[in-house]
């Protein structure tokens, strides 16, 4: 992808985000009031969502099967492109320009902002644990199923090192929140909630 086609690429995804989290917002509101520490976690989640699979091909052009979309199940590929880059000593835009790189990079990246977002919503690690694999396995497989049978093939590639760097970087973004935590209007760990001891009563405990 091209430097002038990455602007509108996410500019396009934030757009399906945003209206598919007023959305759910909307729809939320009929039954209860719902939170606004989960807006960003709903929108970061949903922007990454279609990130992955936008753009849209027209199914009734589109040619199958679609070049570039054989599932990859190597697990840690990746690590050839960063050993590569390594080896060859290019410069800053050398590693901005490699696809694979800024792929993976991106990965990561994106699912730290969906930690800190679920940080900013609940202190509760099992969250993470959970949602990490949860939303990353999702995208995976909706690109492997040409988004759950809607289109005639797929026409993105399912990634193994997709889910690593996704669940990694979930986790990470979680992780490194959590320490940050105190300074920002984070929700407390249940740690941190728990109620102080009670005072001493002194060494020799209450006078007579």
């Amino acid at each position: 992808m091209r430097p002038e086609q990455f602007i509108p690429f996410l500019g396009l995804a934030a757009i399906y985000a945003a209206l598919a989290t007023a959305t759910l917002y909307g729809l939320a509101r009929i039954v209860a009031k719902p939170g606004g520490r989960a807006a960003p976690l709903v929108f970061f989640s949903l922007f990454f969502f279609f990130l992955t699979q936008h753009p849209f091909p027209d199914p009734a052009t589109m040619t199958c099967p679609r070049p570039f979309t054989e599932p990859q199940t190597q697990p840690f590929l990746f690590l050839r492109s960063f050993a590569d880059m390594w080896e060859k000593g290019g410069g800053f835009g050398d590693w901005t320009r490699n696809r694979i790189v800024a792929a993976s990079t991106m990965n990561f990246a994106l699912l730290g902002l969906v930690g800190v977002a679920l940080r900013f919503a609940t202190a509760r690690w099992i969250a993470a644990l959970i949602l990490a694999p949860s939303l990353s396995l999702t995208a995976e497989l909706t690109q492997l199923t040409a988004f759950w049978g809607l289109w005639p093939c797929p026409f993105r590639q399912f990634n193994v090192d997709d889910l690593i760097l996704n669940v990694s970087g979930l986790w990470f973004g979680f992780a490194l929140a959590s320490l940050l935590a105190p300074r920002f209007s984070f929700p407390a760990s249940a740690s941190s909630r728990r109620a102080p001891p009670p005072p001493s009563s002194g060494r020799g405990g209450r006078r007579k």
